[in-house]
């Protein structure tokens, strides 16, 4: 009995992996084609002020990953949406009910930081909840290059899946202490999706440079 669930559970994870894969690649399709020039300058001069980089910096590697994805999700359009938003909306007749139910995590998932605990588990930096097996085994979290790492995650199928890079961070210092007290506090009030989708690009601001990410 357990091997047949086993077997049902990796069914369905490789079905929701691939609608994954084949969604954001219709978004990269969607977005390379409606993007408004005048619309990403003006992310970028924001993105440079959350981050506190010159806007010269945003262009470079890896900052412009780093701001095509906060472009993608979490930047908030002169409109007042997002642009993953829009894709679904205008492309709505060409989507699977799994598609949209996919679409509705992206559009929640944020960038958060995310530590080691005393099992040596990652969990959320802040609300401290662990993260299921696929993220334990991220290859991309070096806990040698940093204990600390900003991710956006969503749950795909029946794992934690970590969308776009992953970001060492260096957790000192009295700006850090700052912002994750403002993330605590979001947190208890229930406002932690919203507040790191507004603010999460502030995360930037601690990033390793010496790490290659």
């Amino acid at each position: 009995m357990r091997s047949d669930i086993q077997r049902y559970r990796q069914r369905r994870q490789a079905e929701a992996d691939r609608r994954l894969e084949g969604l954001l690649a219709a978004f990269k399709a969607w977005k390379d084609e409606n993007t408004n020039l005048r619309e990403k300058v003006r992310a970028k001069h924001l993105f440079a002020e959350q981050t506190g980089l010159a806007v010269e910096q945003v262009e470079k590697k890896p900052w412009d990953m780093l701001f095509e994805e906060w472009f993608s999700y979490d930047y908030v359009t002169i409109i007042g949406t997002h642009l993953f938003d829009m894709f679904l909306k205008q492309t709505l007749s060409a989507r699977t009910r799994m598609d949209l139910q996919l679409g509705g995590l992206l559009l929640t998932a944020s960038w958060l930081p995310v530590e080691l605990n005393e099992k040596n588990y990652w969990v959320r930096a802040v609300g401290k909840q662990e993260f299921s097996n696929r993220l334990q085994q991220d290859a991309a979290l070096e806990p040698a290059a940093s204990a600390t790492w900003l991710v956006r995650t969503a749950r795909v199928g029946f794992e934690d899946t970590r969308l776009g890079q992953a970001v060492p961070l260096r957790p000192a210092g009295e700006g850090f202490q700052a912002l994750m007290l403002e993330a605590e506090k979001a947190y208890q009030k229930e406002e932690y999706i919203r507040w790191h989708k507004e603010k999460g690009a502030s995360w930037l601001q601690f990033a390793l440079p010496s790490v290659s990410f």
